[in-house]
């Protein structure tokens, strides 16, 4: 679902998620599709979680806490595997499928992160698919990372936010690299 200018302290949900769209963007995260002006703190979701998009022009967003969106989230972890095809683009992130604004700070995920297929962007991190805009700290992610192609990263797919004191498992992730495109500062 989608939550406007709200806060979640304390949910913890542990159910499978499919969303499936035809057009525009299709958004699906373990407690939340998308999120804006909103704080999640003390949160979880540990169900896998899918989102599909299959027209050419549509864009998927999955996330294992939330698909995307302006959100804080601070304290809170997800662990299913996440999964997203788009017919135009796809974002897969361990934790948030893309953060457009706003912050994440002592957060981690546990869950495999999959771009399964898109013919356009591609963007698949451990912990986040793509940011654009805020602050990512203290945070930690350990689960595996693939896409068709572009952007992928064991921590983020691409980043345009501020990292610190991030770091994600070289071994478990099966890459080498933090970021897959873009700011790479401030993930170990």
């Amino acid at each position: 679902g989608t939550v406007d200018a709200g806060s979640i302290n304390n949910a913890h949900r542990d159910v499978s998620i499919n969303a499936l769209g035809t057009r525009g963007y299709v958004y699906a995260g373990g407690l939340v599709g998308t999120m804006q002006e909103g704080v999640i703190t003390n949160s979880s979701a540990t169900g896998s979680v899918a989102a599909f998009a299959h027209k050419k022009s549509g864009s998927a967003v999955a996330g294992g806490l939330v698909g995307g969106g302006n959100v804080a989230i601070a304290m809170s972890w997800a662990s299913g595997a996440v999964k997203a095809t788009g017919g135009g683009s796809a974002y897969a992130g361990g934790l948030i499928g893309v953060l457009d604004s706003g912050y994440v700070v002592a957060s981690y995920s546990l869950g495999n992160a999959a771009v399964v297929k898109a013919a356009n962007v591609v963007m698949s991190g451990g912990f986040v698919g793509q940011t654009d805009i805020g602050n990512v700290s203290s945070s930690y992610s350990t689960g595996s990372v693939s896409a068709p192609h572009a952007f992928y990263g064991g921590f983020v797919g691409f980043n345009s936010a501020t990292c610190s004191a991030d770091y994600w498992d070289t071994d478990t992730s099966g890459r080498s690299e933090g970021n897959g495109g873009c700011d790479g500062s401030g993930i170990s």
